[in-house]
């Protein structure tokens, strides 16, 4: 030190006014270490492996979307059925109130044209609604030539 010089230091002494401000300074501190040793141990991908992981992911896709269209396309054949069985029904509905092998016939076919629809598949919303809206209208339609079918149990 020369002559003249003041020895002083300046020092900075930091005192933990608030707890929670510094549980939260250091919690962000730990999360930010942590995303970035994640960062660090993201793989390169050479332009061939990137290709491939494209190409798999597009395949993917691309079978998603196949079996929502499948489902779709099996939801128009029930839903073509369907108009055809209740035009039918319109038609018939004097025959139907008083002839039972008539009743039983719409039964059977009602009942296997829910079974179909109830086989159809698909997580989309277009193929669940469209199930859910043909099945409700199938079991109106049921209702509405047994409304008391034997084998279901009613509450008295």
């Amino acid at each position: 030190m020369t002559k003249g010089e003041c020895s002083t230091r300046a020092v900075e002494i930091e005192e933990p006014d608030d707890l929670a401000a510094t549980v939260l300074r250091k919690a962000f501190e730990r999360r930010a270490g942590a995303v970035a040793s994640l960062r660090g141990k993201r793989k390169v991908l050479s332009p061939d492996e990137a290709a491939v992981v494209i190409e798999r992911t597009f395949r993917a896709y691309l079978i998603r979307r196949s079996k929502s269209l499948r489902a779709l396309r099996e939801l128009a054949v029930a839903k073509s059925k369907l108009k055809e069985l209740r035009a039918l029904f319109n038609s018939h509905k004097q025959s139907i109130a008083r002839d039972s092998e008539e009743r039983q016939r719409f039964s059977e076919q009602i009942i296997s044209l829910i079974l179909a629809v109830d086989a159809i598949q698909g997580t989309d919303i277009m193929v669940r609604g469209g199930r859910r809206s043909m099945l409700d209208e199938l079991e109106a339609m049921l209702d509405a030539i047994d409304p008391h079918p034997t084998g279901k149990l009613h509450a008295v």
